[in-house]
């Protein structure tokens, strides 16, 4: 004889599960809510009013000129010709020792390209000077001392 069996579920135990259910669900809904909520970013301060530009500053294109290059680079007639009339020399560095040289091999007073500074300053013009390179060493690697820097 086979019987069949089923237990009941009393009516307690449903309302019990039924809460504690329904706590954990809302309970849970309420803790990841506070969790996926955006917060709002601060605004970002006023931009600052930039400084007034001195001639210096409106230069819009300088190129970069390697002094070592043939033929020299007429930094004159290109001012001339383009407007353009502030230049990026490059480069010095040190031959063998602690001696300033336009891409380790020309003298200062040498390089062809170096000679035009003074023309292309009298039209209004100007250059800044690039430290290192490609060909010789960095010159303040060869000098002994800060004092024989400034000197070379």
């Amino acid at each position: 004889m086979t019987r069949t069996h089923r237990r009941t579920v009393r009516t307690r135990s449903k309302v019990i599960g039924g809460l504690l259910a329904a706590s954990l669900v809302g309970g849970g809904a309420f803790f990841l809510s506070g969790t996926a909520l955006a917060t709002k970013a601060p605004a970002p301060a006023p931009a600052k009013k930039s400084p007034a530009k001195t001639a210096k500053a409106n230069a819009k294109f300088a190129p970069f000129v390697d002094t070592s290059l043939a033929p020299a680079y007429d930094l004159v007639d290109t001012a001339t010709k383009t407007g353009v009339k502030e230049f990026n020399l490059a480069f010095i560095t040190s031959g063998t020792g602690c001696e300033p040289l336009w891409g380790g091999v020309t003298g200062l007073g040498d390089d062809k390209v170096a000679a035009q500074i003074g023309a292309l300053r009298a039209k209004g013009g100007d250059v800044r000077v690039s430290f290192g390179g490609a060909a010789g060493a960095e010159l303040g690697l060869k000098c002994d001392s800060a004092a024989s820097l400034a000197t070379a």
